[in-house]
This record gives structure tokens, sequence and C-alpha cells, in this order.
């Protein structure tokens, strides 16, 4: 606020009162008030962006875990398939 931090003519001590600020001085600080609602906007907008994008790696990441459950699941009993046909072609070496 440039103009607010100068020293105004005629005020004593090179202080203003709230009665001196200048039109100059006000479209100033509506100016600020704009940038501020426009980086406030932007900082949601990048926080709602960031949001959605660790939902979806978080949708993504349970995917992932059933998927490895049913992968587990699928070897444990292709594991125990391949242990009895082993032990089936072992019988008949018994003899």
């Amino acid at each position: 606020m440039k103009g607010l931090n100068k020293n105004h003519p005629g005020s004593k001590n090179g202080s203003r009162n709230n009665q001196e600020i200048t039109k100059g001085d006000n479209l100033e600080i509506e100016n600020l008030g704009k940038k501020i609602r426009n980086i406030d906007e932007s900082i949601s907008n990048r926080i709602q962006e960031i949001e959605e994008r660790i939902s979806g790696a978080e949708d993504s990441i349970e995917n992932i875990d059933t998927t490895i459950k049913e992968n587990t699941k699928c070897k444990k009993i292709l594991t125990q398939n391949i242990q009895e046909i082993q032990n089936t072609m072992r019988r008949p070496n018994l003899r």
C-alpha cells in the first residue's frame, strides 16, 4: 500500500487519520482485496485438484489391494493342486 505508507502533507507527525484517505488509496485497497481474493481462489482450486488426485490414488490402491488378495488366494489353491498332482504321481512309484 504505497500511498498509505507515505507522509501526507499537512498532517501532524507525518501520520494521516481515516478521514484523510484519498480516492487513490481506496482504489489501491480495493485492488489489493481483489488480488487476495484471486490468490485465495487459486489456492482453493489447487487444493481441490490435489484432493481429487489423492482420492483417485486411494481408489487405485484399494483396487490393487483387492487384486493382490485374489491372486494370493489363487496362488494358494494352485499350490495345493500341484501338491496333490505330485502326490498322485509318487504313489504308483512306491510299489
